[in-house]
């Protein structure tokens, strides 16, 4: 299966605007201000909660995210080989002349994937089921 074309396929919410060709934290901004003007014009109240998800990711647990694929549909041959690709990989840290020892990534995916901003945004997408606009 091909996961960059399956979840653009409408899957994910357009409201999702992170990691998304054409779109940044500037494009949503716009969007909700745009949403917001009809209220506020009516001198109603608008309220927001942002979050900072900056380190989400890398702190997911893997069979929380191959849970959700596979609850987007995706089919089972997808997710053992996701499941094999994010699990049992090694990493380490370098920073200046140090570099830590090596150890298993048990969360998260590797930074700098391909894969990562995809199964990000697959991760949050259901978000936007609990979001309702009066």
């Amino acid at each position: 299966m091909q996961l960059k074309p399956y979840f653009q396929s409408g899957i994910l919410d357009d409201s999702l605007c992170v990691y998304k060709k054409y779109h940044s934290c500037h494009t949503m901004l716009l969007h909700l201000v745009e949403d917001w003007k009809p209220s506020r014009d009516q001198g109603e109240l608008v309220a927001m909660v942002a979050m900072d998800l900056f380190m989400a990711f890398e702190s997911l647990p893997h069979s929380l995210l191959i849970s959700k694929l596979q609850a987007y549909s995706v089919d089972e041959q997808s997710c053992l080989l996701l499941q094999d690709y994010l699990q049992g990989r090694l990493q380490r840290v370098k920073g200046s002349n140090a570099v830590s020892s090596w150890e298993f990534n048990r969360r998260g995916a590797s930074q700098g994937s391909v894969l990562g901003p995809l199964l990000f945004n697959a991760f949050l997408n259901d978000l936007s089921y609990f979001i309702t606009r009066v």
